[in-house]
């Protein structure tokens, strides 16, 4: 199956919405496994966004936050990137390496390499299911991670400025995730291939 064909059966096939479902709730599973404690997923969403509106579609522009930025390099094409508040990023830190929490008080290199780890293993969760739902395709890997703290603009325009030599528009899948507790707020982007051509198949 063509990386094209494996977006579009996401995207707009005719089970597109269970694939997505049941992918963002293996991805809730294995966040939930990493953190131990429950971690939920909203509905994912496709959303179409135009090149110029990306900055403020996540939130305020100016907002500081942190943002985790992936690659898709094998078997697929794409992006992705986790949007968190700082304090929930801290929150997730002291999850993942275990500690009381408010023991974070920052990022320095040892918090921006756990969270590095999580949105590696986000982003693995998501190809992976993807890979066990459809079968036939082969795994596929997220590059390395870069974790950066600024404000929501400059971190959303990493992902728009290279795709506006080929689209004047981003398709992103949306999910949300929390726990129980809302000590942990994530937005994850997935974002296939710009050089698909939507126009004809996207309401």
């Amino acid at each position: 199956m063509s990386q094209e064909a494996i977006w579009k059966r996401l995207v707009v096939g005719e089970e597109s919405e269970v694939l997505l479902r049941n992918t963002m709730r293996r991805v809730a599973h294995g966040l939930s496994e990493m953190i131990n404690q429950p971690i939920t997923a909203n509905m994912p969403r496709i959303k179409q966004i135009p090149i110029a509106q990306v900055g403020t579609n996540a939130g305020a522009p100016d907002a500081e936050m942190v943002g985790i930025y992936l690659r898709i390099e094998a078997g697929l094409r794409g992006q992705a990137i986790i949007i968190l508040p700082l304090t929930f990023a801290l929150n997730l830190v002291d999850l993942v390496m275990a500690n009381p929490r408010g023991s974070s008080l920052s990022l320095g290199m040892v918090e921006r390499s756990a969270l590095g780890e999580v949105g590696n293993l986000t982003l693995s969760y998501f190809l992976n299911a993807v890979s066990t739902l459809m079968e036939e395709v082969e795994m596929l890997q997220p590059s390395p991670p870069v974790v950066m703290v600024d404000m929501l603009g400059a971190i959303l325009n990493i992902i728009a400025a290279p795709a506006a030599f080929m689209s004047d528009s981003l398709l992103v899948i949306e999910t949300i995730f929390q726990d129980v507790a809302r000590s942990v707020w994530i937005r994850l982007w997935v974002l296939p291939d710009p050089t698909i051509d939507w126009t004809s198949l996207l309401p």
